[in-house]
């Protein structure tokens, strides 16, 4: 995944989990409505929504 590769290329002593939730062909309304079922959970340091 290239925003991971990019990520521990800038940050090389960090520990980078990268999770994706997505579900292909899902609008945002639908996100929105498992957000907090499906990503809080994880615990996110940083969240990137791209609809």
């Amino acid at each position: 995944m290239l925003l991971h590769r990019k990520l521990c290329d800038a940050y090389s002593t960090a520990v980078i989990d990268v999770n994706v939730t997505a579900i292909g062909g899902e609008n945002a309304e639908g996100g929105a409505a498992r957000f907090e079922r499906d990503v809080l959970p994880l615990r996110p340091d940083v969240v990137v929504l791209d609809y």
